[in-house]
């Protein structure tokens, strides 16, 4: 097993895909510091597991991703992936039949990480066992870097052991000991439950053989009772449900009708806001043509004044050369005129010798002269070239900044055109809010109606409840003690009995939640407890609490998402009823109940609730928002004051919602289900107590349900009456956030249109401030064109007048030199005169050539311009052509625009007219569902009683008999109400004693046999720690007797003399005994590791790893900076090992050291030549030669 490659991808500073390969031997990894080397370390432990984000030198996990620099943007997931070679055998248990495996792992920026092993999804977990035992992982000895040597020699001797485990081998044994010593502690605690379970079925057994023959009589009346109201029952629930089903019906036609408006709707409204983002990419395109447009505008001007330019030079160049022809004409003339003065002067020659002196000085201060006057030409022809160049510019800089101007005044004209655009739409969605608000308005007085019919019905369920109270204590009398004693004692023993079968048969409880209770011991999963038994308080506070959580105390709390997921797919396969489950990790918003104060504020209800640690989040959730207080009284007068954001709930079970709505009365629902034990215990003393009494005072007083059967009734009637009006309130409630939802959004929309406005505002704003700046710039531009116009004239005259005063001084060169001849002519010898006129002759005919050769070269700048116009105009046409196509273009588009926009305009009609039939039929269904839910609600109290009684759906019962016309409704109540009272005077029946003794002793039996299996798992959990400890204690020791052997063999080597071994530091406790280091360096005294120096430290470190891999070597060794506290006799002998050790082991050193870079057989350069982006440079040794990695390519 050997590592093949890395591969890098957006982790830290490496953001292109990098791939770096390892051979065998030695591999070095150099670079200048902050480049990136340590970056390699990190990628290859973070990807056998790393968790620690302070050991990749990071504060979070995120911080490994690629997080972006001044030209790069931050990538969004890290992906780095290793692979090795399994060819040598020593392949990983499960990857034998393998030739290479590789491991991967991914991190994105939202926290999500994903592992692979041979590209195949995998946990973290399998990564880490895939590594135990190989001396390859996070915290084995194959990576080492200074901080980790550091680390070694610095731990306590109970830590430093872990690296000899490692060597070992023995790292999965100590795992899968702690995974043993855990399931022990989790079997010992079933086992402890599971006897406490057995110990109570037991004493349940004796308690109903007692009760098994009072019930067998119970059960006859029973039964009958049963049938015949359940055959009365199921003709009231057949005439309900029919009406149910029409209604029904009716709302499935109006929901059909509901929901096609509002998909038609949302599809109209879809297609609008698409044409919308249409129009705005269309205007975009168009802002777009437009900008090439006046760009193109702007080419067009500057090949214009190119070729004005150019025209103009040409008309002084043809000017030029007409001069130079002139003066090639008075050349000739004064040849001609030379020659005759050469025949003249042949006859003067002897009366002119005098003058030759004078003449001759004449000649050179003419030369002079006219040496001075060309170089003075020559200069004002300079100036006025650049100067003419300098025009150019300026007037390119001038059409530029009148094209800009024109361009923003366009673009300011566009921005008011859209601010006027858009305050017009506020103006329409002002309108509309106005109707919302009105309609808000109407919804709220017809909720306040509403709430004030449910506080009337309130009222006088309160004064019926009165009224039974006042009607019982008068008929009690005399015999009210009596009566109190026996309806005590019936009420204890029910009240015991059902807290029993509570407790036993989770009754109380939905079939559902029952379901999954049960399946809990063993087909599910995670199912933890219900909410019921997960909180406690202390009796004063039950109502409160049971308040509070209502419907709740019947959720169940589950271990994760996933254990309800599947504890529904059981019910939903056992089609054993619903039920709701509550994750651990449950979130929600955040609440807080503290610091509200008033008067009867008790606190928050949270304080008074005990629950574990472990259901803090829960907690938090079911009560975090409730406050408790004495009474109703002050639960309104604090909701009154506000603000309503809190739950408020009465010591005596009364609550009011955020809303406002109060639900309370006799009794909480789900009361019973808080604290069973408690009161299972408590009950059974007052039962005991409530039966001595009974003995000496036995009387009947059934009687007493009769004298108040008409006030009940007439409260059970309120009670359905209050709770429809509470339907309507919700109903009413839900139009009232429908149409506030309605007008957040419109303010939403007017929001927008506001800030697209003061957007466009401010945009205006830097358009003028622009168009202000270039005009400025415009006119300093026109004004300093002008200014070069008036020089350029100047230099102009000023080079017309060099020129003349240069001919001029030529003519006098030529008059004096003429005259010279003459003299010297008449002076000299005849031939000597006539030599010299010949001479004056060259001269004149070189004058001739060399303005024929300036003619020549003027034609030539002729020919360059004429051809450079003919460029120009073409280009000039191109740019024309192409200027008449954006204006093509632009009309296309303004048209395509204006057609959108008039689309949307009319599609936005229709979206109103459309809005306006849903909402009617919203209104029609919500007519629909208050009938709906009213007969629904009739349906359900009938369902509800006979759950309650005979825990059997109405709707699936079948009457066993046929009705007969002579079967009687009102016949058939008398004979339900006489079998009643004949039950009642049996007394407290425990009804399924015989089947519960049955179900109890078949449990019980189970339950032994769980214990049985228990008591042996745990046998053999022990034996199997056991046997660990003997394997890991003999492993252990080896190991350590070999590694000290290799160490004190190896240190001498690295020292060049000294002595060093290993210490355990408590022989008689292998298993946890720590390492001592100690050494003896050359000339030193034997002494602890610690007091050794830097060098001295890291060599021993080295030393000690070094005999690891001797005697188990690791597939790879890797080396961060080991080398770098090491002096260069020290780097030699370190140097000499590595390269000893590289049969048995790759190693890839990251150093600074240039000794240890000659001893690579591979050379990596970290680079980095863009800021914070590091690359790859390789070197292979042995082949001399470089290369540069590219970003996907093999280094």
């Amino acid at each position: 097993m050997k590592l093949k490659s890395l591969e890098l991808f957006g982790f830290k500073s490496f953001v292109d895909k990098t791939l770096v390969q390892f051979d065998e031997g030695i591999t070095g990894i150099v670079g200048p510091n902050g480049c990136g080397k340590s970056n390699i370390v990190d990628s290859i432990r973070w990807v056998m597991g790393e968790q620690s984000a302070r050991h990749l030198r990071g504060s979070e996990m995120q911080d490994v991703i690629f997080n972006g620099t001044s030209s790069r943007s931050p990538l969004g997931m890290s992906q780095v992936a290793l692979t090795f070679d399994l060819s040598d055998g020593r392949a990983p248990a499960g990857y034998t039949d393998y030739s290479e495996i590789q491991v991967e792992r991914r991190l994105y920026r939202s926290g999500d990480s994903e592992y692979y092993i041979n590209k195949v999804p995998c946990r973290l977990r399998d990564i880490v066992d895939l590594f135990l035992g190989t001396g390859v992982g996070t915290k084995a000895y194959s990576i080492i870097e200074q901080g980790r040597i550091e680390r070694i020699l610095s731990a306590k001797p109970e830590e430093r052991r872990f690296i000899i485990e490692e060597a070992a081998g023995i790292s999965k044994f100590k795992n899968r000991k702690e995974a043993a010593l855990r399931k022990i502690e989790s079997t010992e605690a079933n086992l402890a439950r599971l006897n406490d379970i057995v110990g109570e079925i037991k004493r349940q057994l004796n308690a109903l053989d007692r009760q098994a023959r009072k019930a067998e009589r119970y059960k006859t009346i029973y039964e009958e009772l049963k049938g015949r109201e359940l055959k009365l029952s199921s003709v009231r629930y057949q005439q309900l449900r029919e009406d149910s089903e029409r209604l029904e019906a009716e709302g499935v036609d109006l929901s059909q009708n509901e929901a096609s408006l509002a998909a038609k709707l949302s599809q109209v409204e879809t297609e609008n806001e698409r044409e919308k983002l249409n129009l705005a990419a269309l205007e975009q395109k168009l802002n777009g043509v437009q900008e090439k447009f006046y760009m193109q505008q702007n080419a067009v001007k500057l090949h214009e004044t190119s070729l004005e330019y150019q025209q103009n030079k040409l008309k002084d160049l043809a000017r030029q050369l007409e001069v130079y022809a002139k003066e090639i004409e008075e050349f000739k003339v004064k040849l001609a005129k030379s020659e005759t003065e050469i025949e003249s002067l042949n006859d003067q020659k002897l009366t002119h010798d005098l003058s030759v002196a004078s003449a001759a000085e004449r000649i050179k201060a003419l030369e002079a002269r006219v040496a001075e006057a060309l170089q003075i030409c020559n200069d004002w022809q300079s100036k006025t070239e650049k100067k003419n160049r300098e025009m150019l510019v300026s007037v390119s800089q001038v059409a530029e900044s009148q094209s800009r101007l024109e361009y923003l005044e366009r673009r300011n004209i566009e921005v008011e055109g859209r601010v006027a655009k858009g305050q017009s739409e506020i103006d329409n969605i002002d309108r509309l809010r106005k109707e919302l608000e009105e309609k808000a308005a109407t919804s709220d007085t017809d909720l306040s109606s509403l709430k004030q019919l449910s506080f009337k019905l309130s009222d006088e369920k309160t004064q019926v409840r009165q009224d039974l109270d006042e009607k019982k204590t008068s008929l009690q009398g005399e015999i009210q003690k009596l009566e109190a004693v026996k309806n005590e004692l019936a009420a204890k023993q029910s009240r015991l009995n059902s807290l029993q079968e509570i407790h036993n048969n989770m009754e109380g409880f939905r079939d559902g939640v029952r379901t999954v209770l049960k399946a809990s011991e063993g087909e599910l999963n995670g199912i933890l407890n219900p909410v019921s038994e997960i909180v406690d308080c202390e009796p004063k506070f039950e109502a409160a609490v049971s308040a509070a959580l209502g419907d709740k105390l019947q959720y169940v709390v589950v271990q994760s998402q996933q254990a309800g997921v599947d504890a529904i797919d059981y019910l939903r396969t056992q089609s054993k009823g619903r039920s709701t489950f509550v994750p651990l990790d449950i979130r929600g918003e955040e609440k807080n109940a503290e610091n509200v104060e008033g008067p009867g504020v008790v606190g928050p209800l949270l304080q008074n609730v005990h629950f574990n640690d472990d259901y803090r989040q829960i907690a938090d959730y079911l009560f975090g928002d409730c406050v408790l207080v004495e009474d109703l009284k002050d639960a309104l007068h604090l909701w009154q004051q506000g603000p309503q954001d809190k739950t408020l709930v009465t010591l005596q079970g009364e609550v009011i919602d955020r809303s406002g709505i109060i639900s309370g009365g006799a009794g909480v629902e789900g009361e019973i289900l808080l604290g069973h034990k408690r009161r299972i215990e408590a009950m059974e003393k007052e039962v005991s107590e409530a039966k001595a009494s009974v003995f000496e005072q036995e009387k009947e007083c059934w009687h007493l349900k009769n004298q108040v059967h008409s006030l009940e009734e007439r409260l059970e009637s309120l009670s359905r009456d209050s709770h429809s009006e509470e339907i309507r309130i919700v109903h009413q409630e839900k139009d009232g956030v429908r149409l506030r939802e309605e007008l957040v959004r419109y303010n939403q929309d007017r929001d927008r249109l506001s800030m697209e406005i003061a957007r466009c505002m401010d945009e205006k704003r830097e358009i003028v401030a622009e168009m202000e700046k270039v005009a400025l710039l415009l006119e300093e531009r026109i004004t300093q064109q002008s200014s070069m116009e008036k020089e350029l004239a100047c230099f102009q005259v000023e080079l017309t007048s060099a020129s003349e005063a240069k001919n001029q001084a030529q003519n006098y060169l030529s008059h004096a030199q003429a005259q010279l001849a003459q003299a010297q002519d008449k002076a000299e010898v005849l031939e000597r005169e006539i030599q010299q006129w010949i001479a004056n002759k060259l001269e004149l005919e070189a004058g001739i050539e060399k303005r024929i050769a300036e003619i020549n070269l003027g034609q030539n700048q002729i020919q360059q311009l004429n051809q450079s116009q003919i460029t120009e105009r073409a280009q000039l046409e191109t740019a024309v052509k192409d200027l008449d196509h954006l204006t093509q273009k632009q009309k296309s588009l303004r048209i395509d625009y204006d057609a959108l926009s008039l689309k949307i305009k009319e599609r936005d009609g229709e979206v109103r007219e459309i809005r306006r039939r849903h909402e009617e039929m919203v209104k029609a269904k919500h007519a629909n569902d208050l009938k709906l839910a009213e007969s629904k609600n009739h349906l359900q109290i009938l369902v509800d009683q006979i759950l309650e009684r005979y825990k059997i759906e109405i709707s699936h019962y079948v009457p066993q008999t046929v009705l007969t016309e002579e079967w009687n409704i009102e016949e058939e109540g008398r004979i339900i109400n006489d079998l009643r009272d004949r039950l009642e005077k049996l007394g407290s029946v425990h009804v399924g004693a015989i089947e519960e003794y049955d179900e109890l002793k078949n449990r019980h039996e189970f339950l032994s046999k769980q214990q049985e299996d228990l008591v042996k798992s745990l046998e053999a959990l022990k034996r199997a720690i056991q046997k660990i400890n003997r394997v890991s204690r003999e492993r252990f020791l080896k190991t350590f007797e070999s590694v000290n052997d290799k160490f004190q063999e190896i240190f001498p080597r690295l020292f060049k003399g000294g002595r060093a071994k290993l210490i355990l530091m408590d022989e008689e406790n292998l298993m946890e005994a720590g390492v001592e280091i100690v050494a003896q360096p050359p000339g030193k005294k034997l002494q602890s590791i610690t007091l050794l120096s830097g060098g001295e430290k890291a060599l021993t470190a080295v030393a000690l790893i070094f005999s690891i891999f001797l005697i188990k070597p690791s597939p790879f060794c890797l080396l961060d900076e080991v080398d770098a506290p090491l002096d260069d006799a020290n780097i030699t002998r370190f140097n000499d090992m590595v390269r000893e050790m590289t049969s048995q082991s790759q190693f890839i050193v990251i150093t600074h050291n240039k000794r240890t870079m000659e001893k690579a057989d591979c050379l990596y350069g970290i680079t980095m030549e863009e800021a914070g982006v590091s690359k790859v440079v390789s070197v292979r040794l042995n082949e001399g030669a470089t290369s540069k990695q590219p970003e996907a390519q093999v280094a």
